[in-house]
């Protein structure tokens, strides 16, 4: 599409000679050299009723390519002026250009378009679109002929045209969403991974958003991605200077090294064993999501993680690793809900304070965080270092630690290693009794907790964190319940 002129003879515009809306042309240039005019409607689009109908979810449509063998992609042509604009709506799409004032005749409307396509494959199997994007498959050579003749039929007949350039038919791999598609699986699209391969280390704030888009996109490929790329997110922050030290150099090659190498996805299947593995971090939380094959290996149909807030940084070990799971589970809902599976954390507390037995024993944060996973049918089980790939990714990424990190580091192991039904209650009573922090804890407890940290004795400081969880009183002596405290 060169000149207005060109659109107007395709009937995509027509002249008009005045209008109540009036938005601003943009003009870029397409790899093939033409000239591609874009126009600015974020003013008029505030005035618009949005369509309700949904897009597809990516990882939806992923998840129906499983156990395919070959592949077809369609590029339907000008796919967002096949639908006509009511006479009425078309002054609110008034453009102007350096021969005057014009207006849309057609629709451009994503939602208006995913429907149109819905409804002309609606009931043919072996395809799936996203919005101009069309994949058909099949689980045999034959079985994606007849599929694809038959999508090809069905296009034609609603009198939409192809970019035959763009297509990709009868591959036994090829990219599609951004993502490399064959039947071992997912991967990363080569032409994304060699831009991120070659990207040099950014500048400033706005060269460092870019890179952290374009590698976010293929996070489900890399452990832990948000823990790996926190000293670049360090750098963004709002009281941090722009300068680019060595950890944020370290991460940046790390998270390149990992999206370059990364292992192949599955798509996901519902009649396949499912585990949810969590891992928690000082700065972030993680999951791995994955199925057994006929072999009871496990195979990953993705990763996930997302960084900790602030204040979700002051939490224990023990309600980080919990917060991974309840996170994790709501996460991969679409895929989780109505199923059972497998939820492996490597906190032994977990598989008590995740369940029923929990009830009188978590505090009210993990309880809270129990009720939101009585929705889902799982069964809690303990692994040691059930996320070996994220640990092994957190281990060559060196993160500074606090005095405070560090204790609950010691609790934590204390958790996993300790076994609780060796110790008996008199035993555990009479060591209470013996340790002075213990008695200084009941001491503080009965007096009542002051506002700061450094108004207490510098052996009582590490309770400061959970000094607000609820605390059981009994004739002789006080126990915590916090799983922490109480080791």
């Amino acid at each position: 599409m060169l000149f207005p002129q060109n659109l107007e003879e395709h009937g995509i515009i027509e002249k008009i000679d005045a209008s109540e809306w009036v938005s601003p042309i943009v003009v870029t240039r397409r790899k093939t050299g033409d000239i591609h005019m874009c126009v600015d409607l974020r003013e008029p689009n505030k005035a618009v009723v949005v369509d309700s109908h949904p897009l597809p979810l990516i990882e939806d449509i992923l998840s129906e390519l499983r156990g395919a063998v070959m592949f077809s992609t369609l590029d339907l042509k000008s796919a967002y002026h096949r639908l006509k604009l009511h006479e009425e709506s078309r002054g609110l799409t008034a453009f102007i250009t350096h021969e005057g004032l014009y207006q849309y005749r057609l629709s451009s409307a994503p939602a208006v378009f995913q429907k149109m396509m819905t409804q002309i494959l609606r009931g043919q199997k072996g395809v799936q679109c996203y919005l101009d994007d069309v994949i058909i498959y099949g689980t045999s050579e034959a079985e994606h002929e007849a599929n694809l003749r038959a999508v090809l039929h069905r296009i034609n007949n609603a009198g939409l045209k192809l970019n035959v350039d763009k297509c990709q038919l009868r591959q036994t791999t090829l990219s599609f969403l951004g993502q490399r598609i064959s039947p071992e699986g997912l991967l990363p699209d080569d032409s994304h991974v060699t831009a991120i391969l070659h990207a040099p280390p950014p500048t400033d704030p706005a060269t460092l958003h870019s890179f952290l888009g374009l590698s976010a996109w293929y996070s489900k490929f890399v452990p832990n991605y948000m823990t790996v790329v926190e000293p670049m997110r360090a750098l963004l922050r709002k009281d941090c200077s722009f300068h680019w030290n060595k950890a944020a150099q370290v991460a940046f090659d790390q998270v390149k090294r990992l999206i370059v190498h990364s292992p192949a996805l599955v798509m996901f299947d519902p009649s396949k064993p499912t585990i949810v593995s969590t891992d928690a971090s000082d700065y972030g939380i993680g999951a791995v999501l994955t199925q057994l094959d006929g072999n009871d290996a496990e195979q990953t149909v993705a990763f996930a993680s997302r960084s900790l807030s602030d204040a979700e940084r002051k939490y224990s070990v023990v309600e980080k690793e919990a917060l991974a799971c309840v996170w994790a589970a709501e996460k991969w809902r679409t895929w989780l809900w109505g199923r059972k599976f497998l939820l492996r954390t490597d906190h032994q507390a977990l598989t008590t304070l995740l369940t029923t037995k929990g009830n009188n024993r978590a505090g009210l944060r993990i309880a809270r965080w129990s009720a939101r996973l009585l929705e889902f049918d799982y069964e809690v089980e303990y692994r040691t270092g059930s996320l070996k790939h994220v640990a092994d990714c957190l281990s060559r990424l060196p993160l500074p630690e606090t005095d405070m990190a560090c204790a609950e580091d010691v609790e934590s192991v204390a958790a996993i290693l300790t076994d609780l039904s060796a110790v008996s209650e008199d035993d555990f009573q009479s060591e209470c009794k013996a340790c002075p922090v213990f008695t200084k804890l009941c001491v503080q407890i009965q007096k009542g907790w002051p506002a700061r940290k450094t108004s207490l004795e510098p052996d009582l400081q590490p309770y400061f964190p959970i000094c607000h969880e609820r605390v059981h009183r009994s004739w002789q002596h006080f126990q915590l319940l916090s799983f922490s405290s109480f080791l």
